[in-house]
């Protein structure tokens, strides 16, 4: 998940989602130790180039599967909301 900060900066977070107890726990952490981690640093850094390398515009010409079409609605959605809400400001202080 990418936070933008400002115009240069994000914070990204990585979720770990496995929760285990006694004996699985020990074979995750075993298992994740010897043969997991190296790809999940990989993948890390894969995720960082992709976000270095994204135009500052990059949201406006999406091109989407299918399924990411809902996402794309919610953005466009909180997007016009985010306007209007800006505008109202705007005519409040003038």
């Amino acid at each position: 998940m990418s936070t933008p900060i400002d115009a240069q900066t994000s914070a990204v977070f990585h979720w770990r989602t496995r929760t285990v107890s006694d004996w699985e726990r020990d074979v995750w952490r075993f298992m994740y130790k010897t043969t997991l981690e190296a790809k999940h640093w990989v993948v890390l850094e894969q995720d960082r180039e992709l976000l270095e390398a994204l135009a500052a515009d990059a949201d406006k010409d999406e091109h989407l599967y299918q399924h990411d079409l809902g996402v794309a609605r919610i953005r466009r959605v909180h997007d016009a909301d985010a306007q209007k809400q800006a505008a109202i400001l705007s005519e409040g202080l003038a």
